[in-house]
């Protein structure tokens, strides 16, 4: 578990230093294999976002993604709000006993994934600021 070496006071070494690992894809569903803390596959993966994808939604945002999917790709995500609506009982992501976990660890988490949690929030914006555009629209 990643909180015992932090609880062992050895942090650098959770995870390793040369760990790489391939969360940020950057071209079509290609993914780029990179280092942790890599700002230029952070920049291209930004890049590629705006300029091959036509909207990107967030989970944590699937109602709204659903609006804004429904609007830029109307052929592929028509009436796929009333899918949503109609179960009346979604359930996202959740557990019913979560493990405690050490303001440390969370500290040094976001410390490791900082290019992740930058690349999300870009993507988050973005489908505001798209969501916006369609009410302006309307």
């Amino acid at each position: 578990m990643i909180t015992e070496p932090i609880s062992r006071g050895s942090p650098d070494k959770c995870p390793p230093k040369s760990f790489t690992r391939i969360p940020i894809h950057t071209h079509a569903n290609l993914p780029f294999r990179r280092l942790v803390g890599d700002r230029k596959a952070l920049q291209l993966a930004k890049y590629h976002a705006e300029t091959r994808y036509t909207a990107v939604g967030i989970l944590e945002e699937l109602p709204l993604s659903y609006k804004v999917f429904q609007h830029y790709l109307p052929l592929f995500f028509a009436g796929t709000s009333t899918l949503e609506e109609g179960t009346g009982h979604i359930r996202m992501n959740s557990q019913d006993e979560k493990p405690t976990v050490s303001e440390r660890t969370k500290n040094m988490m976001r410390s490791y994934l900082k290019e992740d949690l930058e690349f999300y929030h870009f993507l988050k914006q973005r489908l505001y600021l798209q969501a916006e555009a369609i009410a302006k629209q309307q």
